[in-house]
């Protein structure tokens, strides 16, 4: 497979999943637990198999599993909140890995830019780093190929 066709997949992954978790966090938002959990299963699941169809770019990829960590905290949180099952622990470790993914796709995207070894380094512009995508799920960072 290219790795545009995956990237494509994983646009329309993520493009589903975050459609099902729009609506969890209306369903949740309303109080309608049936309808908030049959939508965080999709939710949660696109959001986890995109990873796999993500550009292999780390820190693009990073960037796709702090995304699918902010959905199962969320999906955690919104369990728990509704009294459904106390997940809170799930909503913490996810929130612990999704900050940790954060941290590590701005190292490699800033350091994988030419700044490596610099500390007074110019720091790439947001539109150099490509802070949005064209479906807004991995809106913090697909790696541009050129340098600063």
């Amino acid at each position: 497979m290219t790795p545009e066709a995956r990237e494509q997949i994983s646009d329309r992954i993520q493009l589903g999943a975050s459609v099902a978790w729009l609506l969890m966090d209306y369903a949740w938002l309303e109080q309608w637990p049936m309808i908030a959990m049959s939508c965080a299963v999709p939710a949660v699941l696109g959001s986890v198999v995109a990873v796999a169809f993500v550009e292999a770019h780390a820190a693009t990829r990073a960037v796709t599993v702090a995304m699918a960590a902010w959905s199962v905290m969320n999906a955690s949180w919104m369990l728990s909140d509704l009294g459904i099952i106390d997940v809170m622990v799930v909503a913490r470790v996810a929130f612990a890995i999704g900050a940790g993914a954060l941290v590590f796709a701005f190292a490699k995207g800033r350091l994988g830019a030419g700044a490596v070894g610099t500390r007074s380094a110019r720091i790439p512009s947001l539109a150099h780093q490509g802070l949005v995508s064209s479906h807004g799920q991995r809106w913090w960072l697909q790696k541009s190929r050129t340098t600063v």
